[in-house]
């Protein structure tokens, strides 16, 4: 599979849950005293801080992607800097960085588009590379990923049973019949411009705001950055095109047009 050059265009009203942007990097002189400095240059903005457990490891290469790992290192910490709104977090450990914009379950928060998801992504991690570079602590970069999170309201689509023939054209011959009550997927495709794969999940879920049942959608793309002649931006231009060129080809034109799908 290539990257999809297709334009993305606009729906009104997206299933959008969370979009995320990540980058894993190697850094042998990562400490603390680098979180607690970023800490202070981000505060303003992302005042609250909390401690979590890692994030494991996954390196994805054309041919295989790896289970998750966790590495064996002394600091085996990850930082959450979060808004004021709880739209935006930060995540920071040794060896992985990410941006999540997500939606506050509740409200009517709009999905800002990417490119001001990615912008701020983008804003973060210069600003934690030039205090890494002040303290002459080099780093690495070995992966780019990209998330996105769809929460698919069944109600939607008559909500009477999974009804996933309705949203997805995949399921739309489905030779088991049209009344499936629960499904869990998973499907990888490599691709080769990007040096990595497409990760496609689905799962049934509740949504916490207001215990509805969802179909849970999680597409994501990662790719290998020392194999990879682009720069960051090029490399995330082409995965955005990428999720949005798989989700269109998998979604029905019920679907779309439910969620407001403008050519």
């Amino acid at each position: 599979m290539s990257s999809n050059s297709t334009t993305p265009r606009h729906f009104k009203n997206p299933p959008i849950a969370e979009v995320v942007c990540g980058i894993q990097f190697e850094c042998p002189k990562f400490s603390f005293a680098i979180v607690d400095n970023f800490y202070h240059k981000v505060r303003a903005g992302y005042p609250t801080c909390t401690e979590n457990p890692p994030l494991p490891f996954v390196f994805d290469r054309l041919g295989m992607s790896s289970p998750p790992a966790i590495p064996k290192k002394p600091m085996l910490v990850r930082y959450f800097f979060i808004n004021a709104q709880n739209t935006k977090l930060i995540q920071l450990q040794d060896g992985r960085f990410l941006f999540n914009w997500r939606r506050n379950e509740g409200t009517e928060i709009a999905y800002p588009k990417f490119e001001a998801v990615f912008q701020e992504f983008v804003l973060q991690w210069k600003t934690f590379l030039a205090l890494a570079n002040e303290s002459e602590v080099e780093i690495s970069q070995t992966q780019f990923e990209l998330t996105y999170m769809d929460h698919i309201l069944l109600s939607d689509f008559d909500g009477k049973s999974w009804a996933l023939p309705k949203i997805f054209s995949f399921f739309a011959k489905n030779p088991l019949g049209p009344n499936i009550d629960d499904a869990n997927f998973s499907i990888s495709l490599p691709v080769e411009d990007l040096s990595g794969h497409l990760h496609l999940a689905g799962h049934g879920g509740i949504r916490n705001s207001d215990r509805k049942p969802v179909v849970i959608l999680e597409t994501t793309v990662r790719g290998n950055t020392s194999k990879i002649a682009h720069d960051i931006e090029s490399w995330f231009d082409k995965a955005h095109r990428t999720i949005y060129g798989a989700f269109m080809d998998s979604i029905t034109p019920d679907a779309k047009a439910i969620w407001g799908f403008s050519e």
